[in-house]
């Protein structure tokens, strides 16, 4: 089965990619050590809002060569939180062609 979604995705006027801050949006990041009840993960939930905004945020980033973003609760807070304050940082490690 396949659905089409809708995706928007936002860019600074720099062209620097943005994650959307949508009211009630919800992400959390968890890193779970190994010890008991996880094994050792990354652990991303949230809403379907907070869901959405990393997927075009993701998308974004796919578009832009040589580029990495951080997505952290100083920025992206109240709609994005981690436990321990761990950013998720998102790379594009495409390098851009040099002009000749």
């Amino acid at each position: 089965m396949e659905k089409k979604v809708e995706v928007v995705c936002l860019f600074s006027d720099s062209g620097v990619p943005i994650m959307a801050k949508q009211q009630g949006s919800n992400l959390i990041l968890e890193v779970f050590d190994g010890k008991e009840p996880f094994e050792r993960q990354v652990h991303i939930r949230g809403n379907s809002k907070g869901l959405k905004a990393l997927g075009e945020y993701l998308i974004a980033v796919s578009e832009v060569k040589d580029f990495h973003g951080h997505i952290d609760s100083e920025v992206y807070s109240p709609h994005f939180r981690s436990k321990n304050e761990f950013s998720l940082t998102v790379e594009n490690q495409e390098k851009q062609k040099r002009r000749s």
